[in-house]
């Protein structure tokens, strides 16, 4: 289910997203399932998304820690991103098991027909409006079952989805630096036992920023796939000064990975278009 961690072969992961972020969202389903007699034999699964980080990134650049995680576990060899494959749509549907058509979110940035109104990740009043979020993403069916959840910055979770956050949740705020995001999520699970969150989604935006200014493979996007390896390190460094470093489950994934475009073979739609075939745009 992820760019980085193998759970099958080529031949096995060949299927739809919809099935595959099924398996993911029952296998999390079942991770929780085992042990719920007491609480304290709930595990804890902390999935970490490196937005944009290519299937191959770990092969190509040097990912020490990264390489030491599909050692010790499983590492999935690649990842079919579903339709657009763009941060928003593909973040939710990892979170809710559905296609971004039935997820509600179908693009970064869309005009929806039936209220008139645009969503866009850069509109705060957007982003925090249920109305555009469909399905039951986990940190909400978690606690249904009265299991406490968190959320850094992942989709969807700055939005009242079916009238419920995460227990502990944050707007977004991309100047937050990344190991102060690491450090908020070894704060949660320091926590006291029954406060503790035993599932943490946490979001970083790259090396998807860097990877559309500079191209995949080059100078500047190995050096920032680098450092967020390194960033993987810093996390169990710190989680091993916490009593969960033998009990929390680590998923780490990309929501899609990045491809070099000729420039000489663009289409502009403009082009091609007539404006009277527009009914509305951003």
């Amino acid at each position: 289910m992820n760019e980085f961690i193998r759970l099958n072969s080529r031949k096995e992961m060949n299927t739809t997203l919809l099935r595959k972020v099924k398996i993911f969202t029952i296998f999390v389903i079942v991770l929780f399932s085992t042990g719920c007699s007491k609480e304290k034999e709930i595990p804890y699964l902390v999935i970490i998304s490196f937005d944009g980080f290519r299937w191959d990134y770990a092969d190509s650049c040097n990912t020490p820690f990264l390489d030491y995680m599909a050692h010790a576990g499983v590492k999935a060899e690649y990842l079919e991103p579903g339709f657009p494959t763009v941060t928003f749509p593909n973040h939710y549907a990892i979170a809710t098991g559905l296609y971004p058509g039935n997820c509600g979110l179908v693009h970064n940035n869309f005009y929806d027909k039936k209220t008139g109104r645009f969503y866009s990740i850069g509109n705060r009043n957007a982003v925090e409006d249920s109305m555009f979020y469909k399905g039951v993403p986990l940190w909400n069916l978690l606690q249904q079952h009265k299991i406490k959840t968190a959320t850094c910055f992942w989709v969807g979770s700055e939005a009242p989805v079916n009238g419920m956050y995460a227990n502990y949740w944050m707007k977004y705020d991309g100047s937050l630096p990344f190991k102060s995001r690491i450090d908020t999520v070894i704060a949660w699970l320091r926590k006291p036992e029954n406060e503790r969150p035993r599932l943490v989604m946490a979001y970083f935006s790259e090396p998807d920023h860097i990877g559309h200014e500079a191209g995949p493979f080059t100078p500047e996007t190995n050096s920032v796939a680098e450092s967020m390896d390194s960033l993987m390190g810093y996390f169990f460094n710190q989680l091993k000064k916490t009593k969960l470093r033998n009990k929390v489950n680590i998923i780490v994934l990309s929501d899609h990975g990045m491809a070099k475009v000729d420039s000489s073979q663009n289409i502009v739609l403009n082009n091609y278009i007539k404006k009277n075939w527009i009914e509305r745009q951003t």
